[in-house]
């Protein structure tokens, strides 16, 4: 049995239940052939190639909580940390009309709901555009010497070998807040780090 337009009932069912999900509010973006389903409109799907280094930055608040994902060439690297807006395109890649609408207003409702201040230069992002965008979370910038430590290290091609979350201070003192723990490898050199936090987690991979 068809239906008017020919087609199955069956066949006409599984289409309408993928025009469904597509409507839905998932959002995708390819990369090398995988795909990177976006369910949670606080998610920014990674979705840029050669890259040197990588960072997330998780954002917890108390209505919502998202992903930022950071991408950076090693040799821009030091040039971002001593930035004040925190934003930069750094690679640029061909982006449909669909994923630059996508990435544009996703990444405006993240700044604009949790991080005002890290969007005065976010570029305008017209459909078919070629850009990218980086988030570099205040807490590395302005607290953290931790972090400094470990910036060095991960420009000259370190990586971070091992993460591992903790619930203790510096001090052996229980901490409610979420510690990470952080070893980066430079050749046979190691070193680890306490990255405290509150409202912010950073995972560096």
């Amino acid at each position: 049995m068809r239906t008017r337009s020919g087609l199955s009932p069956r066949f006409t069912g599984i289409l309408l239940i993928i025009i469904a999900l597509a409507l839905s509010g998932e959002s995708s973006i390819a990369q090398e052939g995988r795909k990177y389903v976006v369910k949670d409109p606080f998610q920014v799907a990674e979705y840029l190639t050669g890259t040197v280094f990588r960072a997330g930055l998780t954002l917890e608040g108390n209505l919502a909580a998202g992903y930022a994902w950071v991408i950076l060439k090693k040799s821009e690297y030091q040039d971002i940390w001593r930035q004040p807006n925190h934003v930069k395109v750094v690679r640029t890649r061909t982006l449909s009309k669909k994923d630059a609408q996508f990435v544009g207003s996703l990444v405006r409702k993240v700044a604009d709901f949790q991080i005002p201040w890290y969007v005065e230069n976010l570029p305008a992002l017209p459909p078919g555009s070629d850009v990218a965008f980086t988030v570099m979370d205040y807490l590395i910038d302005k607290y953290s010497s931790p972090a400094r430590e470990l910036a060095p290290l991960i420009a000259e091609g370190g990586r971070v070998s091992e993460v591992s979350q903790i619930f203790k201070d510096a001090a052996g003192r229980d901490n409610l807040s979420s510690n990470f723990v952080y070893t980066v490898q430079v050749g046979k050199e190691r070193r680890s780090h306490v990255l405290a936090s509150r409202n912010f987690a950073i995972k560096i991979k």
